[in-house]
């Protein structure tokens, strides 16, 4: 099922909106990543880094560095007053995605569980559509697996 999915292009931030987090709702994870590392946490960054999400159950702030600010989309679940949406038609619908289990030894990422579930996740995401075509990912939460807890 699609819903009406509301998209944002924020310029020359000097960090995250604060007036928007609040709408991203509750459980918030982010990725944080510059040339020489990765974080995956539970929670806001504690420093942004050169590009990363912060994403909740309503919402994702998703950012990247140009020069000495940030650029940012905010993809929210409800409009947000005072800032003008990208133009078209935006819907989207929930997917979960299996993660590659975090035990297995062919992988070394720099996190050792995915944010409040463990080594074994899915990422529930909101396939995001602009006038019926397929636009953005936007992660929402990590969950067990399908079958419990790793």
């Amino acid at each position: 099922m699609s819903e009406a999915v509301y998209v944002y292009w924020l310029e020359d931030e000097i960090g995250l909106p604060e007036s928007l987090i609040p709408r991203l709702g509750t459980g918030l994870s982010h990725w944080a990543a510059d040339t020489a590392s990765l974080a995956l946490a539970e929670g806001r960054p504690t420093e942004l880094r050169d590009r990363g999400s912060l994403f909740g159950s309503r919402g994702e702030i998703r950012w990247w560095k140009r020069g000495n600010a940030y650029e940012a989309l905010a993809i929210l679940d409800e409009p947000a007053t005072g800032l003008q949406p990208l133009e078209g038609d935006w819907q989207a619908g929930d997917q979960p995605l299996l993660l590659r289990s975090l035990d297995d030894r062919s992988i070394s990422p720099p996190f050792s569980t995915y944010p409040g579930v463990g080594t074994n996740a899915r990422l529930r995401v909101r396939v995001c559509r602009r006038d019926g075509v397929a636009a953005l990912v936007s992660p929402r939460s990590f969950e067990s697996p399908i079958g419990g807890d790793d």
